[in-house]
């Protein structure tokens, strides 16, 4: 028998790597079954290893996972796509809750895919409004009896305000203005 690993010298420990690399590159196969053989009949033992060492080392985990993400994004995409046609009813319940734990998150989500995707958006825009006049003309209806800041800001636009001048305190003041309008037509009416 040789000698042990930490007896050897620099230039006998390079021969031994060497020769350990060389017997697991002509080897390969042999090593995979082996592997593969003690997987299967450790399979309990490895839980468990597995899962002291990731609560234990939390943020290595959370490294190896981002790069392994990085590497293997197209294969992430289409796992995910499969798995929500797949489970269409599930997809849109876990929507919703989210939706529902992070409604400032979705916004901005919103907002941005909105600025990314114009034309998609618009498209959306349009096909949602041709099939839910109903509750389009409801929204409407609710804007002008409520008198909300886009409202305000459509008329004073049609009356030829630039967009950019519109500020706060004119939206208020024509707020005000079209508050004492109904006033006045409401009084008219009772006389």
């Amino acid at each position: 028998m040789g000698k042990k690993y930490s007896e050897m010298t620099e230039e006998e420990k390079e021969k031994q790597r060497e020769y350990v690399k060389n017997w697991r590159l002509n080897n390969a196969e042999k090593i995979k079954e082996s592997d593969k053989r003690y997987r299967a009949n450790n399979a309990e033992k490895r839980r468990k290893w597995g899962k002291k060492y990731r609560d234990n080392n939390p943020d290595k985990v959370r490294e190896m996972k981002k790069r392994w993400a990085k590497k293997n994004i197209d294969k992430i995409k289409e796992r995910t796509k499969q798995r929500q046609l797949n489970n269409l009813e599930k997809v849109k319940e876990s929507d919703k809750k989210w939706s529902l734990s992070n409604p400032e998150r979705k916004r901005q989500l919103q907002k941005r895919w909105r600025l990314n995707n114009l034309e998609k958006a618009k498209e959306s825009d349009k096909k949602w409004s041709r099939n839910n006049r109903e509750k389009l003309n409801e929204k409407m209806k609710n804007r002008v009896k409520k008198i909300a800041d886009s409202y305000v800001k459509s008329l004073l636009t049609q009356n030829g305000f630039p967009k950019e001048t519109i500020t706060p305190e004119l939206i208020e003041v024509q707020r005000q203005i079209i508050k004492t309008k109904r006033l006045i037509k409401n009084k008219l009416k009772e006389n």
